[in-house]
């Protein structure tokens, strides 16, 4: 358990797990509200769900949770808290921030190409620490945005259809491994994403990264003509990496 002047919370590592494996890394869940904050960052076994009952149990007693003196069980469990009063007919919101940095992301042939945002950051606690301050800012010019495009004459169709399928762009289907270059899936399915490399007959006739985040599209037209095509200037339709 972490706390500072603007936020509490816990801080997870990967105590353990081999540095250059894929799951090694930090998380992180944490709370900017004020008022009573309470944790515990171990649980019973959770056979037959004894665990969730034993955290009802301490919860639903008074609101609030209880630490255990000592390890109880070595599952990598925790729950976080925040004790508030909402008045008759009001409403009021508790805000919890997951953040994580996992460093290690692998090609192919175990190649190791990393992972663009982890540059950026220490750890998960740096993610919230540098983040937090932006967020209002970032949903203003989130909301103006939206605003602007719905407002405009386009059919309410085609505006659904165009605002839906920016969220893409936010998901799993795209990353930027550590040396800044921007990939796509075509898709992603459950567990992993769906028909590789950055294929140009998806990628090369979207409009929303280009218009939005040019910095990312032309990392892919760089892709594509540095690493894509061969020395007769022939083009694959699919990178692949690195």
């Amino acid at each position: 358990f972490r706390k500072e002047e603007n936020i509490s919370g816990i801080f997870m590592s990967s105590k353990g797990v081999n540095p250059e494996s894929e799951a090694w890394g930090t998380m992180a869940v944490t709370i900017a509200s004020t008022g009573e904050i309470s944790y515990r960052t171990s649980s019973v076994s959770g056979d037959w769900g004894n665990d969730l009952l034993d955290f009802w149990d301490d919860f639903s007693e008074d609101g609030e949770l209880t630490e255990k003196d000592t390890l109880i069980s070595d599952t990598p469990q925790f729950s976080l808290t925040i004790k508030g009063e909402i008045d008759p007919e009001a409403t009021r919101e508790f805000t919890f921030f997951l953040t994580w940095h996992f460093p290690n992301r692998y090609a192919w042939a175990n190649e190791k190409l990393g992972n663009y945002y982890t540059t950026q950051y220490t750890d998960a606690w740096d993610v919230i620490q540098k983040t937090i301050s932006k967020l209002p800012a970032l949903e203003e010019k989130t909301i103006e945005f939206v605003k602007a495009f719905i407002e405009t004459g386009l059919p309410d169709v085609v505006k659904e259809s165009a605002l839906f399928n920016i969220s893409t762009l936010r998901t799993q289907t795209c990353f930027r491994t550590e040396d800044g270059n921007f990939y796509g899936w075509e898709g992603c399915m459950d567990t992993r994403g769906s028909c590789y490399g950055s294929c140009t007959h998806v990628w090369n006739y979207e409009q929303a990264t280009p218009f939005l985040f040019g910095e990312l599209a032309r990392k892919m037209r760089e892709v594509e003509f540095g690493k894509a095509t061969n020395d007769f200037g022939l083009m694959s339709f699919r990178v692949k990496l690195p």
